[in-house]
């Protein structure tokens, strides 16, 4: 009995270490060449992001609308925060993406100042979220030792890209 018990552990671990490398070891997201330097600014800004929508949450857990639209108001601007030699190589869809996401934060903000209206501000929230996960479904950060110096060619349909 001792020994089932060891070989079906043994088993169960061996495939679920398996099973593991196999979904981490293919990504199939579009990568974008960044330097070092570039990835860790993209970075930054991405978890502002998370810093952000963390403090929109309790602001909407308290329900103070005046709070989100002053979280808000910073985080709609956070593209352009990027340098311009950096935004004009990202690809197409990335842009977009960005795009979107931007005019969502401003939308989300005009919902919690001018229309204070708490349901308004959820439906922006979960645009946002779309923007974010569809973009992590999408892209990855490649570091490279050089800056590529263009837009890369080709990129696969996006389904999150809005139209």
């Amino acid at each position: 009995m001792k020994r089932l018990v060891i070989s079906l552990l043994l088993c169960v671990t061996g495939a679920a270490w398996s099973a593991d490398s196999l979904f981490t070891a293919n990504d199939h997201r579009f990568p974008i060449e960044v330097t070092s330097r570039e990835r860790n600014q993209i970075l930054y800004e991405m978890r502002e992001f998370l810093h952000g929508l963390h403090n929109i949450h309790q602001a909407l857990a308290r329900d103070d609308l005046k709070a989100v639209a002053l979280e808000t108001q910073p985080m709609g601007d956070a593209f352009n925060r990027i340098p311009g030699n950096v935004r004009e190589r990202m690809p197409e869809g990335f842009q977009q993406m960005s795009i979107a996401m931007q005019e969502a934060f401003v939308s989300l903000n005009r919902a919690a100042s001018v229309q204070r209206d708490g349901h308004a501000v959820d439906d922006r929230l979960a645009e946002i979220m779309t923007y974010c996960s569809g973009c992590h479904d999408t892209y990855r950060f490649e570091v490279v030792a050089y800056k590529a110096n263009k837009r890369p060619a080709v990129e696969k349909v996006n389904p999150y890209i809005p139209k």
